[in-house]
């Protein structure tokens, strides 16, 4: 389960590689045309993404690490008689709890970044559905639109 989250969030956000203007070397344009409709969820994803790839993300200007690969957190399955709904997602503060999945039966993994902790399916489903919604010509009836999340859930 780990390492399909790991790989469906690296190739989510490398779909901004395949979206890049004709050309261009790098999908730069792209990621700060996400980062801007997006938010905190696309720059936990991006950062996750660095981290898969180099182990670590880090800010360039000051070196401090801002996510490392492997740093999830399982998010355990919830509904009636699972025994793990409620509590926050502060894995140390001794009250483990699910508030993003009522139901889900299969349990995920979660990842933390700036204090906020964001689903790693979610994370994914965001980054495509902006990437639809910023690039219709290119990705308008395909299959991303039928994806769904609950945008309430996160902060920009």
């Amino acid at each position: 389960m780990q390492r399909r989250g790991y790989l469906a969030c690296l190739a989510s956000y490398h779909l901004g590689d395949y979206l890049k203007p004709v050309g261009a070397w790098a999908p730069k344009v792209v990621h700060q045309a996400m980062e801007k409709e997006l938010g905190a969820p696309f720059v936990a994803l991006q950062r996750m993404a660095a981290a898969m790839k180099h182990s670590e993300s880090t800010d360039p200007r000051t070196g401090v690490v801002l996510m490392q690969s492997g740093s999830d957190t399982v998010r355990p399955p919830t509904g009636f008689g699972s025994g793990t709904f409620g509590g926050s997602m502060n894995p140390g503060d001794g009250n483990p709890g699910n508030p993003m999945r009522w139901g889900d039966g299969g349990g995920g993994r979660y990842v933390e970044d700036d204090g906020q902790f964001f689903d790693m399916l979610d994370l994914c489903v965001i980054a495509l559905r902006g990437y639809a919604k910023l690039y219709p010509g290119e990705l308008s009836g395909s299959a991303i639109e039928s994806l769904h999340y609950n945008p309430s859930a996160y902060q920009r």
